[in-house]
């Protein structure tokens, strides 16, 4: 049996863990830098200082942590700890080698499929987005701390975005900022809106909206924009980013869901203040859950265009599907394929990115 370190004990390598676990690979110890965490058991498994990392014997050192910071463990296992650079890996070594073994048994007719199969093959971790246009924006993105507020912020399409106080290094900034970049390259599967799939104006509701970038690029052509984002640490920077135009952007903290109550809000009860004309939506898996109770202006609403997320289940493009079409709508997949390897309770697999609905005329 393997014998793996994880480096980080937060929420994201508790995820890993149990996913080794279900492998039948118990990690020996977490790694972290945080000292207050020092001694704690997570998982069944103890949580120890990075520099005693000499005391174990190991075949993988796993970082568990978010890309943003992924470098700067990487260069403190090799440099600092005198770690191998052969039993340093990304937290997606096993599903990497997981999706490799899958598709290897699989005729693969799709020249797309092939494609994102051969960068995975030839890569040394399983990505979001296995494309050669993400290297275009790597060291791209300058933050700037507001000294008025404590908030980093970067110039996106011309316009100030802010992060939440998480970003509290200006380089962890400029990688999540990154991301969005990829996320909206225009060869992107997680694309929202191209050059035949536009929004015209009128009421945007941004649902998952997190720093709200969808939304700012559109700002100046919505009527209104509500602003639906369960977690409360980007409130502040949502309103330092909209400041501008706060008249016609609504901050709704709540998660979009099936119900109402203190912390859901349906898309119907929404639809019933607010004459709504396009719906985003990046809500973590739980897509279905909202469009399925939303019939009432799926039905009743002309002219209504959707962008919806459909790589964070398996099942997911087909049950927005089975929603939507019944209904009169026409549903295109974005270009490309995404692998979603932070669902670790799924396999990790090839799957379309968004869906963009339209009633069809």
């Amino acid at each position: 049996m393997e014998k793996v370190l994880l480096f980080g004990s937060g929420e994201f390598g508790a995820r890993v863990c149990r996913y080794l676990k279900n492998k039948g690979i118990t990690p020996i110890a977490f790694l972290d830098n945080n000292e207050s965490k020092w001694g704690k058991i997570v998982e069944g498994v103890g949580v120890i200082s990075p520099i005693d990392i000499r005391k174990y014997e190991y075949d993988r050192v796993a970082i568990c942590v978010n890309d943003t910071i992924y470098e700067e463990i990487y260069s403190q296992l090799e440099k600092e700890l005198q770690v191998e650079k052969a039993k340093i890996v990304h937290w997606t070594y096993w599903q990497r080698k997981d999706f490799l073994e899958y598709y290897s048994r699989k005729k693969v007719e799709d020249p797309e499929k092939k494609q994102v199969i051969e960068a995975i093959e030839n890569g040394d971790k399983l990505r979001a987005f296995n494309y050669d246009f993400i290297e275009k924006y790597k060291d791209t993105v300058s933050c700037i701390l507001d000294e008025s507020c404590g908030l980093y912020y970067a110039n996106y399409n011309g316009k100030k975005l802010y992060l939440n106080r998480k970003f509290s290094s200006k380089g962890a900034g400029e990688k999540y900022i990154e991301s969005l970049l990829i996320e909206q390259d225009e060869k992107s599967p997680h694309r929202y809106l191209d050059n035949s799939f536009i929004f015209e104006g009128g009421v945007l509701l941004d649902c998952g909206a997190a720093e709200g970038n969808f939304s700012l690029e559109l700002v100046e052509r919505a009527e209104k924009i509500i602003l639906v984002e369960a977690d409360d640490s980007w409130n502040e920077a949502l309103k330092k980013t909209f400041e501008p135009w706060k008249e016609k952007v609504v901050i709704v903290n709540k998660y979009i869901g099936n119900k109402d109550d203190d912390d859901f809000v349906s898309i119907n009860t929404l639809a019933k203040e607010y004459d709504l004309d396009f719906i985003k939506m990046d809500i973590e898996g739980a897509e279905v859950e909202a469009l399925s109770a939303a019939t009432e202006l799926l039905e009743s609403k002309k002219n209504l265009k959707l962008a919806v997320c459909v790589y964070h289940n398996l099942e997911d493009e087909e049950k927005v599907r089975e929603i939507l079409e019944p209904r009169g709508y026409a549903c295109e997949n974005t270009s490309g394929y995404m692998v979603f390897p932070d669902n670790m309770e799924q396999p990790p697999r090839l799957v379309h990115g968004v869906l963009r609905i339209k009633k069809d005329e």
